[in-house]
């Protein structure tokens, strides 16, 4: 893994704050680099008073619902505090905050909407000597669809503990899949298995299903995959591979485990999309999308889809254009997957998007990204580059 100090000359704060891959601890920034010192440090340990977002980074949309997670954490000295984690409820069409409900894990990162539930994924907290280890438990919440304008609490709780004394931990992204959670370590190559319908944790820190070693670092990415497989992506290896959800174990066909980084040096593959026939995958610190074409792998060829992007943190697929929100330059790139032409809209200044989800309509998408720095939601019109802003 490279130097932290190598990092943080071109990784933006939604890069730094949150993910562990950097080798880096979310809560040891140092230095100004990271862009934290205009956050007022009293926002920390409750839920702020005077706005809807504390840290905004997961974002889900469902049925005129925007739901965004919030870190909730400020910088105090040399370090990262983190208060209370929440979720923030808004009406997508009126662009107003309906509901901020406090969550019982430290660092929501994720959600995801899977029938009448929507589930948010806390990561913990991290610590770094050398290596980043897990210092507190993660956990998925679940919110109940139908009243969750109003809800309180969690309907749903369920406690994720690293393994302690190990890098074994920090579950950091999630794909649901037939009533199973495939969460997958922010620390380690390996993801874990959460029944959600008995509140289950099938495979834990303790046992999970490793895809390399449980002693060396890495960041574990998943996404659904070709016939009923899953696709999976470990940063530090720049490698892509396809797993059998029934069987555990990686699978050789329609293709094995394959590297897709540049020789010699760490692309970073962050993120990874799938329309159905093509995969998509965003190489972070080679500030650049690939893709391939899903069934005959990467093995057949592997095209640079756009690139000269400015660090990229997430993307999502629709109907034949790819979304991708660029931190280091502010940006939303919308990118033709059959051309590659590019359209850059421009997003708030010190925004820093880390997250974004799709809202179609028949007037067009609409790109809600989370503003990490801005302490905001923002809508983004992908027709005309438009924008309205929730705080």
């Amino acid at each position: 893994m490279r130097k932290k100090r190598m990092m943080n000359r071109f990784l933006s704060l939604a890069v730094l704050s949150a993910t562990v891959w950097l080798g880096c601890a979310q809560e040891q920034v140092g230095g100004d680099e990271g862009g934290l010192r205009d956050q007022a440090e009293t926002d920390v340990p409750g839920l702020p008073a005077d706005r809807g977002f504390s840290q905004p980074e997961g974002v889900a949309f469902w049925n005129d619902r925007v739901f965004v997670t919030n870190a909730n954490f400020a910088y105090q000295g040399a370090y990262l505090a983190y208060g209370e984690g929440f979720l923030t409820v808004v009406d997508a069409s009126e662009a107003v905050v309906l509901n901020m409900i406090g969550l019982p894990f430290e660092n929501p990162q994720e959600a995801v909407v899977s029938g009448d539930r929507l589930w948010v994924l806390c990561s913990g907290l991290t610590s770094f000597d050398g290596e980043v280890r897990p210092v507190t438990s993660g956990g998925l919440c679940a919110f109940d669809l139908d009243g969750i304008d109003t809800a309180v609490s969690p309907s749903v709780v369920i406690p994720l503990p690293n393994l302690e004394g190990t890098l074994v931990g920090y579950p950091s992204g999630i794909v649901v899949k037939d009533g199973l959670a495939w969460v997958g370590s922010g620390t380690v190559a390996a993801l874990f298995v959460v029944d959600l319908e008995s509140g289950t944790v099938v495979r834990g820190a303790s046992n999970p299903v490793f895809l390399g070693p449980g002693d060396v670092q890495n960041t574990t990415v998943v996404s659904p995959g070709p016939d009923g497989l899953l696709m999976v992506g470990l940063f530090n290896d720049d490698k892509v591979l396809l797993l059998d959800p029934v069987g555990w174990s990686v699978v050789d066909e329609p293709w094995g485990p394959i590297v897709v980084g540049q020789t010699g040096l760490l692309d970073g593959l962050l993120d990874i999309e799938f329309d159905g026939t093509t995969t998509y995958l965003l190489m972070a610190l080679a500030n650049q999308v690939l893709s391939f074409d899903t069934a005959a792998g990467p093995a057949a060829g592997v095209r640079k889809l756009a690139r000269n992007m400015l660090t990229p943190n997430r993307m999502k697929v629709l109907d034949g254009n790819l979304y991708v929100v660029n931190s280091g330059s502010n940006s939303l790139s919308v990118v033709d997957t059959v051309t590659g032409d590019v359209r850059t809209l421009a997003l708030p200044v010190n925004c820093s998007p880390w997250d974004l989800a799709l809202e179609p309509s028949a007037r067009g998408v609409t790109a809600w990204v989370s503003c990490l720095k801005l302490n905001r939601l923002v809508a983004v019109d992908t027709t005309d580059g438009s924008l309205r802003e929730v705080e």
